[in-house]
Parts: structure tokens; sequence; C-alpha cells
């Protein structure tokens, strides 16, 4: 994956060649379900080994030295620098700091430049969790994370991190699917959805895009039927 700032723990785990054989042939019938093929020549089973296999996978992502995200699987299966699967208790956490001014162009926020304490504890916070997505499984290309299967999104309170005010989950759990683009900082999905609020309002539709934030929600094409209890 090309990302920048690349962390990954790593848990040392013996397996026996026939296991991983089995794993393997297991993580390519997953692919098949999922439209995401291995890139494979001819028959020779050491082409189809993944390049990298982790477990306990951590991966942090940073751009313009900001904390971007966080993400964590059971497993991740690296065939090239480019793509990867993710397996088991995926879960993706988004991070953003708080507007400072930049006086200096530095990128960093210095002792005596403004700052919006958006978080009201009276400090700068470069760093702070805004929203949480979890899957089963997903797949990662480029600046892409697409997460399938039991898809939900999650968002916190501004200043009580513990307390989530947004939910976004799937009518479909098994056949939900959700596209994050790093580039744009959106999420989007052609799934019909359902996103509850704290106040207690409700929408639904069949497709949508918003920013990882559940603040500009949009829903696209055809709203379809209304999903709301």
């Amino acid at each position: 994956m090309n990302f920048i700032g690349l962390y990954i723990l790593i848990l040392l785990v013996n397996n026996t060649f026939e296991d991983r054989k089995q794993n393997i042939e297991e993580d390519l019938e997953t692919a098949n379900k999922t439209n995401i093929a291995y890139v494979q020549s001819g028959n020779d089973f050491d082409n189809q080994l993944p390049e990298n296999e982790i477990f306990g996978a951590e991966i942090s992502i940073i751009d313009d030295n900001k904390l971007t995200a966080v993400i964590t699987c059971d497993t991740l299966i690296s065939k090239n620098s480019n793509s990867a699967i993710l397996k088991g208790n995926v879960v993706a956490k988004f991070y953003d700091s708080e507007i400072f001014n930049d006086t200096n162009a530095n990128g960093l926020k210095d002792d005596d430049e403004w700052y919006d304490d958006e978080n009201q504890n009276e400090k700068f916070d470069s760093s702070f969790i805004i929203s949480q997505l979890k899957s089963n499984f997903a797949y990662s290309e480029k600046s892409s994370l697409i997460a399938k299967k039991n898809v939900s999104v999650v968002k916190f309170d501004n200043i009580d991190k513990t307390k989530v005010v947004d939910s976004l989950y799937f009518v479909d759990a098994q056949n939900s699917e959700i596209t994050w683009q790093r580039k744009y900082g959106t999420i989007a999905s052609d799934k019909s959805f359902i996103l509850e609020s704290g106040d207690g309002s409700c929408m639904s539709g069949n497709s949508f895009e918003s920013d990882i934030e559940l603040n500009n929600v949009k829903v696209l094409g055809v709203e379809g039927g209304n999903y709301c209890k």
C-alpha cells in the first residue's frame, strides 16, 4: 500500500506448510466471492502465496504530518505494494486535527499560534478520533479502502469521545459495502443504508456519499424506500 508513514505490528505465528496452503485456498475462495482476484502465473502454487501475511496488523496513515487514520485487522495479506486484503475484525479509526493559524507555514502548531479549541480542553489536539468504520473484510488498493460485510460507521461526540452521536448501517448487513477515498476524505456506497442520529432523526436510501464525519450525507440517485423505523 502506498501509505505515508506505514507502521505494521507483526505477531510471529508458526504455520505448517499444509496449514498455510489451506489458508491460501480459503483466501482465494473468499476473494472470488467478493470480486477480488489474485495475480497468478501458471499453476505453480508458489506463485499463489502472498508476499506478506501479517497477523494482528496495524496501519497508521499520516498526511501532512497529521494522523489521518489507524486501521487494524486480524490478518493482512499483501500481494504487492499497491494492494492488500484485510480479514477479520477490520476497524478503521479516523482522526482530525484542530484548526490553527499556521503563521510561519511550517505545518506545525507553535506555542504562540491561535487554534480553535474544538474539544474545549484548553489544549491543542493534533489528532483526535472523529469516526470509526467496522467490517468483516476489506480490500485496500492505492488510496482507497473497500470494506465489505457487516459494515457500520459511527461518529463520536466532539467532546466526549466515548459517546456515539450518529450511526450508519445497512439494510442487508451480509452484502453491505462501503468505499473510503483517502484523497477526498469521503465514504460512499450503493447499498441500502440507514443513518440514525442522536437527536432521533433518521435518514435512509439506496446509495449515498458522505464525509467521514457523517456531516454532509448526500443520497445519490433514487432515494428508494424508507427503511427508518
